[in-house]
This record gives C-alpha cells, structure tokens and sequence, in this order.
C-alpha cells in the first residue's frame, strides 16, 4: 500500500513524502479542489453550449477536462482506499 500511494503522489508531481498521514490528507484535500474547479468550468460550459453552441476547440477543452476529472477521482479513490 505504501508502495501504491507513494506512485501517486509522485505522480500528482507533489512531492509528499508517502508514509504521513497528513500528507496523505493534504493530497485528498487538494485533488479534491481541483475536481471542484475542473466541476465547475465544466458546469459553466455546458451553460454556455445550450445557448451558443461549443466551438470545436470548446469541445476539446471540455474532453481535456473530463479526462482529468476521471483521472482525479481515480486517484482520489486509490489515496483514500490507501489511508
């Protein structure tokens, strides 16, 4: 298990030393936010599609964000299952 969250805090390029809990806790805290703000630019898009439409480069930006969302909450899962 150490071995599994340390790979994903080194992936998350945060340098959090794997073995603390509060660590651990910081790194949930914050992929946590940026699942939040990612939510949210995601939410204000599809407003702003109903209305005008979503340019190709939109819709590219609104699959980049989804991704990273699934990303994130596969990493999420995998801190949270390693606490």
């Amino acid at each position: 298990m150490a071995l599994l969250r340390q790979t994903i805090l080194a992936s998350n390029d945060r340098n959090i030393p794997a073995n603390d809990p509060t660590d651990t806790l910081a790194a949930i805290h914050r992929i946590k936010e940026e699942i939040d703000r990612l939510s949210e630019q995601q939410k204000e898009a599809l407003k702003t599609a109903i209305f005008v439409g979503m340019t190709p480069d939109e819709a590219q930006e609104y699959a980049t964000r989804r991704r990273k969302i699934t990303e994130l909450i596969q990493e999420l899962e995998l801190l949270q299952k390693a606490q």
